[in-house]
């Protein structure tokens, strides 16, 4: 009688204790999940803060160097039209028929200096307005190198409206596709403006 009951107990040591091999399992699934060490995410943070201070900088040359081409432009179109209208007058003056001979080719002598001035402001205008608007939109020079300055006034127009359907910054709008890459909205406006211009 004795011995059955010492048989049905179990044996000490046993019941819900685990077992050596099932604790080992369990102490490797733990360690297995792996921590980005401090240093490294101090490293990261550093590069993000360079290239955020980068991207500062890049911008605010950017502004200075719109800035500087605007009032460029602006100094060279006042002096265009100053001796547009100047050669205005002399070409008026020099169909006076009352003028003696001599103080006719004074005048032309004047105009056709006045003439040169104005054609070459107008030419240093239209270098400055195509870089105003490649380092504005951020666009291939490419793009602007032919274009008279009305052809300039449209394709800036078709380069506001694409700025507004992406909501983006003007500066955001360049970027370049490669070959094969589907047509962006900026591409399409410049393909449109492009042949546009191509058919005059």
């Amino acid at each position: 009688m004795t011995d059955q009951n010492n048989s049905s107990k179990a044996p000490e040591g046993t019941g819900d204790v685990s077992s050596p091999s099932q604790q080992t399992s369990t102490g490797g699934s733990s360690s297995s999940e792996k921590l980005v060490p401090e240093k490294d995410l101090l490293v990261l943070k550093s590069q993000k803060e360079s290239l955020e201070q980068k991207l500062k900088q890049a911008e605010e040359q950017a502004r200075q160097t719109i800035e500087q081409l605007q009032s460029q432009l602006s100094e060279i179109q006042q002096r265009q039209y100053a001796s547009e209208a100047r050669a205005k007058e002399l070409e008026e003056k020099l169909n006076q028929s009352a003028s003696s001979a001599e103080e006719l080719a004074k005048v032309k002598s004047q105009l056709e200096s006045v003439q040169k001035n104005a054609e070459e402001y107008a030419n240093r205008a239209l270098e400055f307005r195509r870089k105003l608007l490649v380092t504005t939109y951020n666009i291939p020079e490419e793009t602007v190198k032919d274009k008279t300055m009305e052809q300039l006034d449209l394709y800036e127009e078709a380069l506001k409206a694409v700025a507004s359907t992406k909501g983006v910054g003007s500066y955001a709008t360049g970027g370049g596709t490669g070959a094969g890459a589907p047509e962006t909205p900026l591409d399409r406006a410049r393909r449109i403006v492009d042949e546009a211009f191509s058919k005059k």
